[in-house]
């Protein structure tokens, strides 16, 4: 079952920053640079914790992963993005 969750990032070096965007964007429907709309599993969210903590200075870098509970309310423009089932289902709001 996979819940919705924000990935949000703060790196300080360029060369760590392009292996974190890497590592991260498959895994999400939208956002803004750091800032990430990612639908995963709780196995997911496991592995992608495991994944950037090699990849950051613990020191230097931050990243936060935060499980959505309710559903996210959105102002201005929006294109609603939904996941289930291993399907991504996209449409303007």
């Amino acid at each position: 079952m996979t819940k919705d969750y924000l990935l949000c990032y703060d790196i300080a070096d360029p060369k760590r920053l392009y292996q974190v965007r890497k590592y991260s964007y498959p895994f999400a429907l939208g956002g803004q640079k750091s800032a990430l709309q990612t639908p995963l599993s709780k196995n997911e969210a496991n592995k992608i914790i495991k994944k950037l903590t090699k990849i950051i200075n613990t020191s230097q870098d931050k990243i936060n992963l935060i499980q959505v509970e309710q559903d996210p309310i959105v102002l201005g423009k929006n294109i609603d993005i939904t996941y289930e089932e291993g399907i991504i289902i996209i449409w303007r709001v």
